[in-house]
């Protein structure tokens, strides 16, 4: 008789601990026009040149990539990232996340030089309408072509920063990712040929 009162305390126990176990989310997926301009997969070669200096070719590898669904008990946010690495040059990170149907996407662009990280741009996307972060001077301009040193790409989004202690500006093309950036100092970089794996 006590081993049946014992197995239905324990059964009441185990039922209450479920009752109390909060319910995972309806997942939040990126926007596929966010993932157009945002998510480059791993062993992607990118070789960047300057405008200053054409001789230049900086080798950068896309890395590091990682699609995961975080918070499934609060949000259940999708989060997709990446790297660009080269060595002895800044190492930028790609990070957007997903912010639900009525949300915008958020993304953003960092990078890391000598354990100092900084934050190139953030901006947001809505159903394919770029904003700059709210509360700055920074803008999203969406070209259907853009001419930099001697190439053109579709579908550009160029990123003004203001107030960066790093960057004037990054630039990111559809299908490719981030293909020139410019410093503080006017040194510009861009994309001069690129291998997608």
């Amino acid at each position: 008789m006590k081993a049946i009162k014992f197995f239905f305390i324990i059964l009441f126990s185990i039922l209450i601990l479920n009752a109390c176990k909060p319910k995972n989310q309806a997942p939040n997926k990126l926007s596929q026009s966010t993932k157009d301009y945002f998510e480059i997969r791993n062993g992607g070669l990118f070789i960047f040149g300057t405008i200053i200096d054409t001789s230049v070719s900086i080798p950068y590898i896309s890395g590091n990539y990682i699609n995961n669904q975080v918070n499934p008990d609060i949000e259940n946010n999708e989060i997709i990232m990446y790297e660009l690495s080269s060595s002895g040059k800044p190492l930028f990170t790609i990070r957007s996340e997903a912010g639900g149907t009525q949300y915008k996407d958020r993304v953003a662009i960092l990078s890391k030089f000598n354990d100092t990280t900084s934050i190139a741009a953030i901006i947001f996307n809505l159903n394919g309408k770029y904003e700059p972060q709210p509360g700055t001077y920074d803008s999203v301009i969406q070209y259907p072509t853009y001419a930099i040193g001697n190439k053109t790409f579709n579908d550009v989004l160029r990123v003004k920063v203001s107030n960066n202690a790093k960057y004037k500006q990054v630039i990111l093309a559809k299908n490719i990712g981030l293909i020139s950036w410019q410093t503080k100092n006017d040194i510009i970089y861009y994309l001069k040929r690129y291998a997608l794996k």
